[in-house]
């Protein structure tokens, strides 16, 4: 069997086995300090299985001030490329907007959310521990968003070009492997039957006597 399906065959099950067991822990922030829309929010993350997050704003999770309208969650979920999720007032069914970001490379991340009285209902104002605004303006908040795909557009992009680079030097591997076989197997054999003829060619009459 050739040298570089043995090795991605054989490297395939550990990537399946980060995959399954990679988490990351994830805290979710819901400024609705503006807005003043929600009474009981939940999130309902989308993973396979719709998950409920409740969101709290009582003061039992470390660093939030009761009845601030900044309402939190926290989680430990699987890693997954693209995360989308939808926040839910349970009080009374209604979604009050969707989102989705692709989640960091670190062991966890801080999501920022504002609440809006317009469109879209719900916009990213932060990813990772960093909040681009805190007034909650549309024109702000919206490009936000966009640079949380971005970011996640170019991790994506660095990891395939590592793959490549590695499948790479594995094939540049694997042909030296082939071309010195053929040199040694097919090519130096002709070679010297071919110099041995010349010798014989190039003897004089009176040599073959």
């Amino acid at each position: 069997m050739p040298l570089l399906p043995m090795i991605l065959l054989a490297a395939l099950p550990v990537f399946g086995q980060d995959q399954a067991t990679d988490r990351i822990a994830v805290r979710f922030v819901v400024r609705d300090d503006v807005a003043l829309k929600l009474a009981s929010p939940a999130l309902r993350l989308d993973l396979g299985t719709a998950e409920l997050l409740p969101l709290v704003d009582d003061g039992s999770i470390d660093g939030d001030i009761p009845g601030d309208h900044v309402w939190v969650g926290e989680m430990e979920l699987r890693r997954v490329q693209k995360l989308a999720f939808t926040l839910l007032d349970t009080s009374t069914g209604q979604a009050q907007g969707s989102a989705s970001l692709f989640l960091p490379a670190a062991d966890d991340a801080i999501i920022t959310l504002r609440t809006m009285d317009g469109d879209p209902p719900l916009v990213i104002e932060g990813e990772g521990g960093a909040s681009a605004t805190g007034d909650g303006s549309t024109s702000t908040a919206a490009p936000s968003a966009a640079t949380a795909d971005v970011e996640g557009s170019a991790e994506r992009f660095t990891y395939l070009l590592w793959v490549v680079l590695l499948l790479g030097l594995l094939g540049f591997g694997y042909l030296r492997v082939v071309v010195r076989r053929i040199y040694i197997q097919d090519f130096l054999p002709t070679w010297r039957k071919l110099d041995r003829w010349l010798d014989r060619e190039n003897e004089g009459p009176g040599d073959r006597r």
